[in-house]
């Protein structure tokens, strides 16, 4: 009796070791495998309740959420000297050109004087003339041997016509003067208006954030995040020229002056963070720049040890969707600060858990469920599959081919993990789940001469009672059937 029984006890501990393996056995009738050689201890266990879960195991890799890159869009404000060196040469321009406004202003004064005054001597001399040429006419002087009087008219006329002559040469030279003064002096205009356009230019240049810095884009780099660092809400990102950029929480990048008037999504992300921080004092998160917005901007501003303005330029501040774990810092400090420039990659500090699951499978998983992951030092944490892909990649050929899709897991507590990136782990996935069922261990089964299984009592009295298997997990398997109670004391040899 004590050698049937312990062969049959070594064949139940092997058929439902492999069944165990595979994840499932097969509860329909077999024949009693022959007597095994292999000795068992027979040891007393108890029948429970519990859950039990039908599960796979994958391979999967384990490393950070999403991938961020931080671009520097801050230029330091213009410094007293450029906005000195700015306006005197803007001044120096707009005083060129009202100095050669009034020089213009007199030659024009002094030709129109000259043209006036040639006009006026040659209206007199051409009236001199006439008046001559009259009295003539009344001294009925001819060709006959002229009087005293005709000589005297001729005379006064030879005179007139010379005077009128000359009159006309000199308002003809004055007036081709005033016309060449003219075209000189719109040259001399247009050039001086040029010069003050030109340094308006250069004014509005040097004062725009970054011309009064060192360095392309203005500025340098006072302070850089280390790798591995973590960056939260409010925190200081990084430093230009002494600048703090602190981190905000948001998907749109600020890319124009906020101020009063202003409104839209990156107002509503501003005041999101502002409410926070604990700075959003009568302020709605609404999208509208108001008096309320501008004054928690300079609370802010003033807990930064910045100007308080009230109103929030580009690149002052740095969005992004959640915290920074920063892996990489492009740039050192002290190098020149440039704007557009790529200084720092990241990730979120969440741990997730990639595998790439074999298509076929694709029906066990869904989002939400829950799943053990088993890191290389063989502890067991939590986690939730967070997104199943639905394109599916396929690799190699032949009997090696293989389609998979990408599951990514997220775990219950990303600090489980510690500093682990890019680690192979194991995921163990539930098929299934069988809540309150009795259990036994699977070395309690007997596998009956006649097909089936049963569990032994440890009570003395050494019953057979036959039973239904269900799912097994972790050495347990589930057992039902009249006679099968909790608490109920079974031999359970062990192997």
């Amino acid at each position: 009796m004590n050698r049937t029984r312990t062969a049959l006890v070594a064949t139940a501990a092997l058929v439902a070791g492999a069944a165990a393996a595979a994840g499932w056995l097969s509860v329909a009738s077999r024949k009693a495998a022959p007597p095994a050689t292999l000795d068992a201890t027979v040891t007393r266990a108890t029948v429970t309740r519990q859950t039990l879960l039908d599960q796979f195991q994958v391979n999967g890799t384990i490393g950070y959420a999403g991938g961020y890159a931080v671009v520097n869009q801050f230029a330091p404000p213009p410094s007293a000297a450029t906005l000195a060196q700015a306006q005197h040469g803007l001044d120096a321009a707009e005083q060129a050109l009202a100095d050669t406004q009034a020089s213009i202003d007199f030659t024009n004064q002094q030709d129109a004087a000259a043209v006036a005054a040639d006009q006026a001597q040659l209206a007199q001399d051409q009236q001199r003339l006439a008046d001559a040429q009259a009295r003539s006419a009344a001294d009925h002087c001819g060709p006959q041997p002229p009087s005293s009087a005709c000589q005297s008219d001729a005379s006064v006329i030879q005179s007139a016509t010379q005077a009128v002559a000359t009159d006309q040469h000199q308002l003809a030279q004055d007036q081709t003067k005033q016309q060449g003064d003219q075209v000189t002096n719109q040259t001399k205009l247009h050039s001086a208006q040029q010069q003050v356009t030109s340094a308006q230019d250069q004014y509005n240049q040097k004062v725009q954030p970054g011309a009064g810095g060192s360095g392309a884009g203005g500025g340098v780099y006072t302070a850089l995040p280390a790798v591995g660092q973590t960056v939260s809400r409010g925190q200081i990102l990084y430093s230009v020229s002494g600048r703090p950029i602190p981190l905000f929480y948001g998907s749109t990048p600020l890319a124009r002056q906020l101020g009063l008037g202003s409104s839209g999504e990156d107002v509503r992300e501003l005041e999101d963070n502002l409410i926070a921080l604990g700075l959003g004092s009568g302020l709605a998160a609404n999208g509208s720049f108001t008096q309320a917005d501008a004054a928690a901007v300079r609370r802010w501003q003033a807990a930064l040890g910045v100007a308080q303005t009230g109103i929030v330029e580009p690149g002052e501040v740095a969005f992004l969707p959640g915290p920074l774990r920063v892996s990489q810092v492009r740039v050192i400090t002290g190098a020149a600060a440039q704007s557009g420039q790529e200084i720092i990659d990241g990730t979120s500090p969440d741990h997730v858990v990639t595998v790439s699951l074999d298509a076929r499978q694709q029906a066990l998983v869904q989002v939400g469920a829950s799943v053990d992951v088993i890191l290389p030092n063989g502890t067991r944490v939590h986690g939730t599959i967070a997104d199943v892909g639905t394109v599916a990649t396929t690799s190699g050929s032949g009997a090696n081919q293989q389609t998979t899709i990408p599951l990514t897991i997220r775990l219950v507590d990303s600090t489980a993990a510690g500093r682990l990136d890019g680690a192979s782990v194991i995921v163990n996935v539930t098929k299934a789940s069988h809540p309150n069922v009795l259990t036994v261990p699977v070395t309690a089964l007997l596998a009956l001469a006649s097909g089936g299984y049963a569990i032994e009592t440890a009570d003395g009295r050494h019953r057979r009672i036959p039973v239904q298997t269900g799912i097994y997990s972790n050495g347990l398997v589930e057992v039902s059937g009249p006679g099968v109670v909790e608490g109920l004391h079974v031999l359970a040899p062990s192997v």
